[in-house]
């Protein structure tokens, strides 16, 4: 996790984090970047006072670092000791399921190296956030595949790291964001993404991104009591083609219901 100024975003997004069906088994590294000469001292303080990760591991900036250095800070010390690491910045809210979908992919797609990310935010080309669409329960359980980098809260394995790693940007935030240059690195590569969406930007304020906040259809917005069994669609032209029937339904074949795998990433 990235965090800068804004206290009370990095309170609720830890809030949502401590609440993931889970969580109490992670391990938690924070990049905390500076404000001025040191770190702002509420941010710290929300920060040091986390009781429910695995290990609390801070990485403190010595000077203001921006997102480009104080990202890379965070992902490179979470590498040292996990193949898989999820990354979520001081922004992004996450679902109660937000864990468990990221443990599927993980075990799923460890060995496709086709599948450079995973993400927990997607607006699916069917519907957008302001749409009437009847969300039917069993898209919660679904992913596809998506031709995008996602940094809305968003995982890799220990490999694809190494890649994104060497050709990380050395360039100013507004020169050459990393963002940008994974996106760059992906190539014809995809990412894996839920139907519905795991994560929220709630960024409005103080942040390069603007957010969507709220976002009518995202699972958090369910009372979320266990993880659902995930399956990948086939392919998105059969994707396309069951948003275009008159229920709005989605009929589409599985590729099987792997179960969540156990976490300790």
């Amino acid at each position: 996790m990235s965090v800068y100024r804004r206290p009370e975003y990095t309170r609720m997004v830890l809030n949502a984090l401590r609440h993931n069906l889970g969580s109490q088994k992670y391990r938690l590294v924070v990049a905390v970047d500076c404000e001025g000469s040191r770190p702002n001292q509420e941010v710290l303080r929300i920060v040091t006072e986390q009781t429910w990760p695995v290990r609390l591991d801070l990485v403190l900036a010595s000077e203001h670092q921006g997102c480009n250095r104080t990202i890379f800070s965070a992902l490179d010390k979470a590498f040292e000791d996990s193949d898989y690491v999820i990354h979520i910045e001081d922004d992004i809210l996450v679902a109660r399921d937000a864990l468990g979908w990221f443990e599927w992919a993980r075990d799923s797609y460890r060995d496709d190296k086709f599948i450079f990310t995973v993400t927990d935010w997607r607006h699916p080309s069917g519907w957008l956030p302001d749409s009437e669409r009847r969300i039917w329960e069993k898209e919660h359980s679904q992913a596809r595949r998506e031709g995008f980098f996602c940094c809305w809260g968003w995982a890799t394995w220990q490999d694809r790291w190494e890649e994104i790693k060497a050709n990380w940007t050395q360039k100013g935030d507004y020169e050459l964001s990393w963002d940008v240059r994974i996106s760059e690195l992906r190539g014809d590569r995809v990412q894996i993404a839920p139907m519905i969406s795991r994560a929220v930007n709630i960024g409005a304020r103080l942040g390069t991104h603007r957010g969507h906040h709220p976002l009518k259809y995202w699972r958090g917005a369910d009372s979320v009591f266990e993880i659902p069994e995930f399956y990948e669609l086939c392919t998105e032209e059969e994707e396309r083609k069951s948003f275009g029937n008159s229920q709005g339904d989605v009929m589409l074949t599985e590729t099987g219901r792997p179960n969540v795998g156990s976490a300790g990433v």
